[in-house]
């Protein structure tokens, strides 16, 4: 299972992606409280707890390929980034 941060990374990454972004801390509580274990989004090989009520969310979180925040990006978008990145740089050289 998957670590607190790189479940709750994945997801971000993922609402960059698809403009979803799962609440991952309202539902751990709601998991908790309903007295399973709060690992919504946590997976890394398919769930068998189907009688979970955010199951499909989850899986297709889990299903999820997490890259790097910039390669969901259009190319002109991580051009100006790189742009960015390299005046900082430049200037905190100087």
């Amino acid at each position: 299972m998957l670590e607190q941060h790189a479940a709750h990374d994945r997801a971000v990454r993922y609402a960059v992606r698809t403009g979803r972004m799962p609440n991952m801390y309202l539902i751990h509580r709601l998991q908790d409280m309903d007295g399973y274990e709060p690992c919504f989004g946590r997976c890394e090989s398919p769930c068998t707890r189907t009688h979970c009520r955010w199951h499909e969310q989850c899986m297709a979180l889990a299903s999820f390929s997490p890259k790097s925040v910039t390669e969901t990006l259009p190319a002109a978008s991580r051009a100006v980034l790189k742009g960015v990145t390299n005046l900082v740089v430049a200037k905190s050289s100087t």
